[in-house]
């Protein structure tokens, strides 16, 4: 099983540092296990990376959730 997900999400430092937290609680447990014949040894890479600064405005004019797109939006 091979997987891979990308979501851009918009956290304060707060935010930010529960986050990993909560990614070291899920993964730290797991990192003590040894090789047996029923494990298949899986690479995690979470990479936290800063996209772009936060909007200024009042949040109408900025994107759709989980969008890295800084286009306005059409509305009819």
């Amino acid at each position: 099983m091979v997987g891979y997900r990308q979501h851009a999400v918009w956290l304060s430092s707060a935010e930010l540092r529960g986050m990993i937290d909560g990614m070291r609680e899920a993964i730290a447990p797991h990192l003590a296990n040894e090789p047996s014949p029923d494990r298949t040894q899986y690479l995690i890479s979470p990479i936290l990376i800063p996209v772009e600064a936060p909007p200024t405005g009042t949040g109408a004019e900025d994107t759709a959730p989980g969008s890295q797109s800084r286009e306005p939006r059409k509305t009819s």
